[in-house]
């Protein structure tokens, strides 16, 4: 978490000098990653914060429950970073 109450988690690519970042409000307080790796050798990732553990409606861990007259909202987004990977 940072000064911005935002967390945020980066993918690198140190042979490409890539970095993708995705950041999200702290509502999203979970993060489910998929990684998918072809025969071919090529992957494919799928980032997605989320307001809950996975399984939440089995487990009833983490749900917030809202009135139908009540909203919740956050964001989140993804940014692509080239350059040097210092960290």
């Amino acid at each position: 978490e940072n000064q911005n109450r935002h967390y945020s988690t980066r993918v690198t690519r140190p042979s490409l000098g890539k970095i993708l970042e995705v950041w999200q409000e702290t509502t999203f307080d979970h993060l489910m990653l998929f990684v998918h790796r072809e025969t071919s050798g090529r992957f494919s990732i799928a980032i997605e914060p989320q307001s809950s553990p996975a399984n939440a409606f089995r487990s009833n861990d983490g749900l917030r429950w809202i009135a139908p007259d009540q909203k919740l909202s956050a964001t989140w987004g993804i940014s692509l970073v080239e350059g040097q990977l210092n960290d």
